[in-house]
């Protein structure tokens, strides 16, 4: 088991990134450090609950989570790599 907390950073805004904005780079981070705190990698994962009250996000974090590759979010979903409960 692992946990991760990160905020912003500077980048966050001086790359002029919507993707950043939103959270991409700190979702990224904490998922990075829970996978090696846990010794784990994202193919490791069976089941993960996500909530995000916007679509777009939900699909960002797909991806800051590695779940899917940068830009894959569409065929992860096209593919049933998620569902909906």
């Amino acid at each position: 088991a692992a946990m991760s907390m990160k905020t912003d950073t500077a980048d966050t805004f001086e790359e002029e990134s919507m993707m950043k904005v939103v959270g991409f780079g700190m979702s990224r981070a904490a998922a990075d450090d829970v996978y090696s705190q846990a010794k784990i990698s994202p193919s490791d994962i069976d089941v993960l609950e996500l909530h995000d009250c916007f679509s777009a996000n939900e699909l960002i974090t797909y991806e800051a989570l590695k779940l899917c590759p940068e830009g894959g979010a569409e065929k992860f979903v096209e593919s049933g790599g998620n569902d909906y409960g």
